[in-house]
This record gives C-alpha cells, sequence and structure tokens, in this order.
C-alpha cells in the first residue's frame, strides 16, 4: 500500500505551531524595531521579542497564569455539570420524539440559527450552552448532531452583532465610539447605545435566511449521515416517565420564575447597583444559573423516574458531562498561550495599526470607504478577537478622515461589526475555538481546523456578502441605523 501523508494536523499541533511562529516574528519585529504610537495617548509601543531575556522570564512566569485566567476553562466545566446531569439521568432521552420529519427538521434548523443568533444577549455564554443543545436538537430531528454544533457556531459568532435586544457589547462600543469621538471634536449626536438598533434588528431574518440556506444546501450534504446516529426514541414514556417529565419542567419553571422575579421586580437583587442588567450579577452569572435549572431538572427527573436512587447518581451524571474536559483542557492550554504571546508581544496591536494606517488612505467616497472599512476589519479579525480591543485601536485613527468623507461615527461602527463578526468563524485566535473543537471530535473522525475551516468559509463569505449589501443598501436609501 503506498503511504499517503496526511497534512490535517491536529489544531493542538496548529496552535503550538502558530506560537511559535509568534515567538519567531517577536524577534523579527525586535530586531527591525517595529512600533506603533498609539492614538489616544501618543505613546509609543515596541514590538517585545519573546525570546529576550525578559521575554522568556515572562513565558516562564506566564505559561501556568495564562491557562488559568483562559475564561473558557472554569465556564465549560461549569456548564457541563448541569448538561452532563440532564443528559446522564434519563432527561434529554425522554423528551425525544417518536418519529421526525422534514418540517420538524426544517423547525429545527430555523429554532437554532435564531436562537443563535439572539443568544449573544446572554455573553460569552451563549458558546458553551448552544454547541450541546443544538446538536441535541439536530440529532432528535435525525439530522447530523455535528450539523447542529456548526450551524449553531456560525449563527452565535458569524451572526455576533445582529441582535434585536441591547446587548452589552452594543454599549461598550458605543461609549468607546463616543469618547473617541468626543475627543477628535467629530460629530457624536447619534452616537448611542441603540445608534445602530434598527439595522441590527433588520440583520437578523437576513443572516437567518443565509445560514439555513447554506445549512440545508451545503453544511448538511457536505457532512452526509451520521456514522453512529443514536435512533431516536422507540418506546412509548412509561407513566411514571411522563409524570417524571412534568415534574422536571415545573420545577424548571419555578426556578426560571423565582430568578426573573429577583432580577426584574421591584426587589432587583440580581441587578446592577445603578438599576441595569449591564455587569450585573444575573448577566454574570447567567451561565451557572443555566446549567443549574438543568442539573436540577435532571436530578428531579431521575428521581422521581426512579433512575437515580441517591446522591452517588447524580455524582456520576455530573462526571458523565465532563468527558469532554480532557481534549478541551489540551486545546484550551495551547490557545490560551497562543493569545498571550500575541497580547505580550504586541504582534496583533501592531498589525491592526499598520493596517488601519493603510486604510486611512483608502478614505474618499463614503461608499467605497465603507466597504474598505468592513474588508479591513475582517481581517484585522484573524489576529486579534476583541471587538473592543480592535476598535480602541482602529477608531481614533478612521473617525476623523471618515468624518471629513461624509461618514458618521455610527455608519463607520456598524460597518466595523460587521466585517469584526463575519470572519469570527475563521479566525484561530477566537478565545471559544477550542470549546467547539472539543464538540466536534464527538461526532467526526475528521478533527482537524482544515476541516473546520472548509465547513465555515462558505458560511462566512455568504454572511459577509449578503451582510454588506444590506448596509449598502440601507445607506444608499439614507434609512436612520437606529435610535
Amino acid at each position: 500500500m503506498r503511504f499517503k501523508p496526511d497534512f490535517a494536523l491536529h489544531p493542538a499541533t496548529l496552535f503550538l505551531l502558530l506560537t511559535v511562529l509568534v515567538v519567531a516574528c517577536s524577534c523579527v519585529g525586535e530586531f527591525y524595531g517595529l512600533h506603533f504610537v498609539l492614538p489616544m495617548t501618543g505613546e509609543t509601543v515596541f514590538v517585545r521579542n519573546l525570546l529576550s531575556a525578559e521575554g522568556a522570564r515572562w513565558i516562564l512566569r506566564s505559561v501556568v497564569s495564562n491557562f488559568q485566567t483562559f475564561e473558557p476553562v472554569s465556564m465549560m466545566v461549569v456548564a457541563m455539570i448541569g448538561v452532563g446531569i440532564a443528559e446522564h439521568s434519563g432527561l434529554w432521552e425522554a423528551l425525544l420524539p417518536m418519529r421526525s420529519n422534514r418540517k420538524r427538521q426544517r423547525v429545527a434548523i430555523l429554532s437554532v440559527i435564531f436562537i443563535g443568533l439572539l443568544s449573544n444577549v446572554i455573553g460569552d455564554a451563549n458558546y458553551i450552552l448552544m454547541f450541546p443543545l443544538a446538536a441535541f436538537v439536530f440529532r432528535s430531528s435525525s439530522l447530523h448532531p455535528l450539523a447542529g454544533v456548526l450551524t449553531a457556531f456560525v449563527a452565535t459568532s458569524a451572526g455576533y452583532s445582529a441582535n434585536v435586544i441591547q446587548t452589552s457589547v452594543d454599549a461598550i462600543l458605543a461609549s468607546d465610539t463616543l469618547d473617541v469621538a468626543q475627543w477628535l471634536n467629530v460629530s457624536s449626536a447619534h452616537v448611542g447605545s441603540l445608534c445602530t438598533s434598527y439595522f441590527m434588528a433588520a440583520s437578523v431574518p437576513l443572516l437567518t435566511v443565509v445560514i439555513y440556506v447554506m445549512t440545508q444546501r451545503y453544511l448538511i450534504p457536505l457532512l452526509g449521515d451520521y456514522e453512529n446516529s443514536v435512533p431516536l426514541r422507540t418506546r412509548v414514556l412509561s407513566s411514571q416517565e411522563r409524570r417524571a417529565v412534568m415534574v422536571s419542567l415545573t420545577g424548571g419553571a419555578i426556578f426560571v420564575l423565582a430568578v426573573l422575579i429577583y432580577t426584574f421586580s421591584s426587589l432587583g437583587i440580581f441587578r446592577a447597583v445603578g438599576g441595569g442588567l449591564t455587569r450585573s450579577p444575573f448577566m454574570d452569572g447567567i451561565l451557572f444559573l443555566i446549567a443549574l435549572v438543568m442539573g436540577l431538572m435532571g436530578v428531579i427527573y431521575g428521581f422521581v423516574s426512579g433512575r437515580y436512587s441517591c446522591d452517588v447518581d447524580v455524582v456520576n451524571g455530573s462526571i458523565s458531562g465532563l468527558r469532554l474536559i480532557a481534549p478541551f483542557l489540551l486545546l484550551a492550554f495551547f490557545s490560551a498561550q497562543l493569545n498571550a504571546c500575541l497580547t505580550y508581544s504586541h504582534l496583533s496591536q501592531y498589525l491592526v495599526v499598520r493596517i488601519t494606517d493603510w486604510l486611512s488612505s483608502l478614505i474618499v467616497a463614503p461608499l467605497s470607504s465603507l466597504f474598505w472599512l468592513a474588508i479591513v476589519t475582517a481581517l484585522a479579525n484573524l489576529c486579534m478577537a476583541s471587538a473592543a480591543g480592535k476598535w480602541m485601536l482602529m477608531s481614533p485613527l478612521l473617525l476623523v478622515p471618515l468624518h471629513q468623507a461624509g461618514i458618521a461615527p455610527e455608519e463607520a461602527l456598524c460597518a466595523f461589526r460587521i466585517g469584526d463578526s463575519a470572519t469570527n468563524i475563521l479566525s484561530p485566535v477566537m478565545s471559544y475555538l477550542p470549546v467547539l473543537l472539543a464538540f466536534m471530535q464527538l461526532y467526526t473522525h475528521r478533527f482537524s481546523m482544515r476541516f473546520l475551516w472548509k465547513c465555515c468559509m462558505p458560511f462566512s463569505l455568504a454572511i459577509f456578502t449578503a451582510w454588506l449589501l444590506l448596509f449598502i443598501l440601507w445607506h444608499i436609501v439614507g434609512l436612520p441605523l437606529g435610535l
């Protein structure tokens, strides 16, 4: 048999190689004195060599802390405890339908897409929770569970800015835009947390249609049938199991009602000091609350149905949910080092500033300037994942020339958010990429970044094109972007 080399590297290996590349580039950057100036402060920042004496000391001191402070790690553990109990107890199996049809499949796909688009209202917890739920919904409709995971990833990541509800990201980016505009003496009368709300709300049905068509026409045929498919529930639930389902759903509803009362009533215990939801106990603890209600419903179902008889069964259920942790921790470790090295060396910031400088030379006509802003942001997103971090580097360099070209700050922000969202699913520095990869390896042996990019690249191009065309049409017609 002739040997055929497989160049599909394991994602952990790819993260390691990218980290080595960052280290090498940091050496070259220091040798050539690469630097940039922070627009807001005037401070000159040089690229730092990771192999210098100072850089080597930083690596030794920070390897463990980089991993410890990598936010997805703790979030994944908390979420999977609740998910594990709900699955181990048999609750998810009991909720599976007896049969499926094309109508149910269409509803399943649209539900995952729509909920994924709106889920950014709960912050980054949406990445942890949407993947197992989407796999469950697709499997219950006789669809490949990996298609559900990837569809949820596309909706939550590439459609991150689209929503009909104000999110914390809206408030943060609007506040940053207002600060920069006032510092530059650029008109900011229409800049606010809802300054792009109309356009982003209109983007939801557009992206829903685009992602649905791409899922049906491209992703599902690409993945084919699920090789390890688990048949749908083939037996009718017993009266005890039906009662257990009703009791668990009732218990979950009571818990949710109590949380809503403590948050939105006059008590306001879970709201922030100022009365809002931004940085409130409710938003900070939303992942724990959702994992808790799932675990609670699983425990109730397990004991009422007779599957659980003691606390050991509950603990075993919790442990079963952590079966993903070993491969996830390996991926998270190397991803954390990659992101930390990029930040310490200032390479990502340097690239963003330099590509923004190049963009400023292209600003002439309003329409072409907005087009290039979206393109450049999409490229910058591949080396820096933080939307706020990119915008704070780009906006001070762009708002003045954009204003001179007749572009308001809120229009620039809108174009930025389109580019920033569309390539999230392609960025190797996205913090929650290890979470997706951990779920991917459950459902396919084609476990590589090459396969992931093959699945996601058409989605990214389709979403970016459709979203940008809507924005251009919006601009030509002259519709208000928001309040």
